[in-house]
Formats: C-alpha cells, sequence, structure tokens
C-alpha cells in the first residue's frame, strides 16, 4: 500500500524488494519453485532498477548481487542450469565491482568465492566440467588468501578444505587422479588442522574420516 501511494520512494521499494526476497524463500522451502521463481525475479526487478537509478550505491549494487544469486539458487533446483550459470554469471559481476571499489573488504571477497563455488556447482550440474572446475580453481585461490591473511580462522580454512575437496571430486570423475588425490591430501591437512583444535566436534571428525576414505579409494583404483 505504502508503495502504491508513492512508486519511487527508494527506501520502500526496497523494503519491498527485501520482503519479496523473503516471501521467495518461503515458496522455495515449501517446494513452490514456479511461484517462488516469479517471485524472486520481482524482487530481482526492483534491485536491478534501484542499482540502475544509482549506479555508485554499494547497497543497491549489493542487493541486486544478492537477488541474482537468490534467483540462481531456485533455476537451479528446477534443472535450469543454464538460466542458473548466466544470473550467477551477472551476481558475480556486480560483486567484482564492489571488491575492485575496496579491495580490503574480506566479506566482498569471501561473497565472490561462495558464488564462484555456486555457479561451479551449476556448470557441472551441465557437464561443463572445464567450466566447473575454472569456477571452483578462481574460488580456491580467494579462498587461500584469506585463509593465509586469517591464519588462526577455522572458517577460513573450512572454506578452503571443502574447495578443494570440490575440486579433487571433480577431477577423479574427470579421470585425473593424480590431480584429485593432491587436492583431496591438502584438503586432509588442513581438515586435521581444524579437527584438532576443536577434537570433541563429531563433523570435523568425521570429515577427516571422509577425505581418507576417498584417498583410499583413488590409490586402490589405480
Amino acid at each position: 500500500a505504502l508503495v502504491a501511494k508513492l512508486p519511487s520512494n527508494p527506501v520502500w521499494r526496497r523494503d519491498l524488494a527485501v520482503n519479496l526476497g523473503r516471501l521467495g524463500e518461503l515458496q522455495q522451502d515449501r517446494g513452490e519453485l514456479t511461484a517462488a521463481i516469479a517471485t524472486l525475479r520481482e524482487a530481482e526487478d526492483i534491485a536491478r532498477e534501484q542499482a540502475a537509478a544509482d549506479p555508485e550505491n554499494t547497497l543497491a549494487r549489493r542487493d541486486l548481487a544478492a537477488s541474482l544469486a537468490n534467483v540462481a539458487l531456485v533455476l537451479n533446483k528446477m534443472d535450469d542450469w543454464t538460466g542458473a550459470v548466466a544470473s550467477y554469471r551477472e551476481s558475480l559481476g556486480n560483486l567484482r565491482a564492489l571488491a575492485v571499489k575496496d579491495p580490503g573488504n574480506a566479506s566482498w571477497r569471501r561473497d565472490i568465492a561462495e558464488t564462484l563455488r555456486k555457479m561451479g556447482d551449476a556448470q557441472r550440474s551441465q557437464f561443463d566440467v572445464d567450466g566447473a572446475l575454472a569456477s571452483y580453481r578462481e574460488a580456491l585461490e580467494i579462498d587461500r588468501a584469506l585463509a593465509a591473511a586469517d591464519p588462526d580462522s577455522s572458517a577460513r580454512k573450512a572454506d578452503l578444505e571443502a574447495m578443494l575437496r570440490e575440486i579433487g571430486t571433480t577431477l577423479n570423475r574427470k579421470g585425473d587422479q593424480a590431480g584429485a588425490l593432491q587436492n583431496f591430501r591438502e584438503a586432509l591437512v588442513l581438515t586435521r588442522e581444524i579437527s584438532a583444535k576443536d577434537p570433541d566436534n563429531l563433523p570435523r571428525r568425521q570429515d577427516v574420516w571422509k577425505c581418507l576414505t576417498i584417498i583410499a579409494s583413488i590409490l586402490t583404483a589405480q
């Protein structure tokens, strides 16, 4: 009602987009993917409009990147991997623009790495293995730099470890067992370091076991 009275009010329009995004997430959780994509597209349109109206506005550009990523997530669930990759790619363009303006902002770089990972998943689903590996490796370099900048952070090590395992899995499926082993062995070192800091954390101990099991299976297959 407020937006109808003053349709050009940017604050109210952003509030509308935020609420549409929440509704889209709820629809997605309930399995109503067709409704969710329509709702999220409406949120994306508002975010795109606001970013175009004020290209230097960091919040508007971040909102657009997030809206595009939300759309891509639903498209991926709908098996529209081409559409998902396109939305992730556009989201990345906005995140990269933010990172260029503020290269020391670790949050932007983490968002870029996470979006690259999700785009790589969509590329792998459409059997674009080389494209997936390129996305994963770019994400890996970001995760590696972030982990090096904050060596005491288990969260940053966990991001790096997860990306190494993703690359290892993809290389193994491609038949590059040597490359897969290299990535899983590096992941194992990180997983053990993380687990040693929190020995009572069962999921972390399971991650160690998973890495060991995969390494063993690759060695057995050689």
